[in-house]
């Protein structure tokens, strides 16, 4: 059960993502009587609810107990600051850090769901230690990937691309 909620809450974390981002676009905001901005705000309130059942359900996983506890206190604590983004976003959006805080915290919480979803399954053991592992390599990617990211939400929200036109050349 630990394992199929921690599957639920990376579906649902990717699909506030989603649905965060087609916000965005103001002729996507309403599609026929679906408003986006509602379904974002319910899935974020279920995702919400997720980390603290699996804090509850941390104390019966036998051969991770430690990682399951330690993931789903940071779970809720990114999940607590991401609703505190978001909720300070409704109010006054005009800060481009907090949006960006907001996105990052959210893939941040994608990316612990589904690596509690790993972490959940019992054939799993540890590699050996070697000098170049792969793991080095897929961490680092990750930080790649949070950082292209991290920039693209800083282009996008900052509108750096009409910032930098010159009106005399005519770019």
């Amino acid at each position: 059960m630990y394992r199929i909620i921690t599957l639920l809450g990376a579906q649902l974390a990717f699909a506030s993502i989603l649905s965060g981002v087609l916000i965005r676009h103001p002729e996507l905001v309403t599609l026929g009587d679906i408003n986006l901005q509602n379904v974002h705000n319910h899935i974020a309130k279920v995702t919400s609810i997720l980390p603290v059942l699996l804090l509850l359900m941390a104390w019966k996983q036998k051969e991770y107990r430690f990682a399951a506890f330690s993931g789903s206190l940071l779970l809720l604590a990114a999940v607590i600051l991401q609703v505190a983004a978001g909720v300070f976003l409704l109010k006054d959006g005009r800060f481009p850090i907090v949006k960006i805080g907001h996105l990052l915290l959210s893939t941040v919480i994608l990316g612990m769901f589904f690596w509690m979803f790993l972490r959940a399954r019992s054939g799993l053991r540890r590699l050996p230690r070697i000098l170049i592992s792969p793991s080095i390599f897929a961490r680092f990617g990750m930080l790649l990937v949070i950082l292209q990211i991290a920039l693209g939400a800083w282009v996008n929200l900052d509108q750096a691309a009409m910032a930098c036109s010159d009106p005399k050349s005519g770019l």
